[in-house]
């Protein structure tokens, strides 16, 4: 998959690069924006976890992908809101014919703006576009009603819960039956994140 920004009317992704470093550890710590993701992290850790993040992009092939995702309607120079991502699981082959995690962070700000569903629907369509991964999957605290309503507004299908999270995932063939599904959707902001790497 080429690391282009992607737009839509609502988001504008743009690859991570190393200079976002000051942003994946204001992400990753700040414990409103974790709240339904899992404990915010100390800096030190969210510096180390980013190291890993470059680590992964940076991999022939990637392991995975990170976009700073911005508001569409914002300017060129304005600030990020959040962060996508999609990690091929540690089982993917080379080609990532396998799944992989997608996850959306966004700051706390940006609430009921949509945001989140149009990260996720733009997300999905360039990993299916792009790539030969089969599933996307995602989590989200067992609590976190919002995250298990986008899901379902998304054709996500239930994979299970426990106690702590609930698992969601989408397959290639799936998304292909359901060719408006970039309408869908509605203006809950859910954070739903691969959780950071640790060293």
């Amino acid at each position: 998959m080429r690391r282009d920004q992607h737009d839509d009317a609502v988001v504008r992704l743009v690859p991570l690069v190393r200079g976002d470093a000051r942003l994946y550890r204001a992400m990753y710590t700040d414990a409103q924006v974790m709240r339904h993701v899992g404990a915010p992290l100390s800096a030190a850790a969210a510096d180390m976890a980013f190291e890993i993040v470059c680590q992964q992009i940076a991999a022939h092939p990637p392991r995975a992908w990170y976009w700073r995702i911005h508001r569409a309607s914002a300017g060129e120079g304005a600030a990020a809101v959040g962060l996508a991502a999609v990690v091929a699981d540690a089982g993917a082959d080379r080609g990532h014919a396998g799944g992989a995690e997608l996850g959306v962070l966004l700051a706390a700000s940006t609430h009921g703006e949509g945001l989140a569903t149009a990260a996720i629907v733009r997300v999905a369509a360039v990993v299916f576009a792009h790539t030969a991964v089969q599933r996307l999957w995602t989590r989200h605290a067992a609590d976190h009603d919002a995250a298990a309503g986008l899901m379902r507004t998304l054709a996500f299908r239930p994979e299970g819960q426990d106690d702590s999270e609930c698992r969601w995932s989408l397959e290639r063939a799936s998304w292909a039956q359901v060719p408006d599904i970039g309408s869908r959707g509605g203006s809950t902001a859910a954070r739903l994140a691969p959780r950071p790497e640790r060293a």
